[in-house]
């Protein structure tokens, strides 16, 4: 579907610098700057706002805020836990992943929605 990896971060103080730790270590820089390599700062990430990266391992969307303006925090109690080594993250599930994407306007997340509600179908699928 595409090659990024969306993230919805906690702002606060103290995650914020250490988001900005690892941005660092990833060289973290804003997309569609020409040769410009702009980084994002510690205002940037406390904003709600969409800081669309590259980094030497890919393409990385960090958000403040996604559909219906839902913060982390909002979006606690809709994630589910993946651990696919040592490292453990929370991902949104895929049913809350497509209620957002059926509430949407664009086009791009409009076309994915099939596929997403067949792959969402077959996993609530009982055994």
């Amino acid at each position: 579907m595409t090659f990024d990896l969306d993230i919805v971060h906690k702002r606060d103080d103290q995650n914020v610098e250490r988001l900005l730790q690892a941005l660092a270590r990833l060289e973290a820089f804003y997309r569609g700057k020409g040769e410009q390599r702009l980084t994002p700062g510690a205002d940037h990430l406390r904003s709600t706002g969409h800081q669309l990266l590259n980094t030497k391992y890919g393409p990385l969307d960090i958000r403040g805020a996604i559909e219906e303006g839902m913060t982390y925090e909002d979006l606690q109690s809709f994630a589910v836990e993946f651990a696919p080594d040592e490292i453990r993250f929370d991902v949104l599930s895929l049913r809350k992943y497509v209620e957002l994407k059926e509430g949407s306007s664009r086009e791009k997340d409009r076309a994915r929605l099939p596929t997403l509600r067949a792959v969402r179908d077959e996993e609530e699928e009982p055994e």
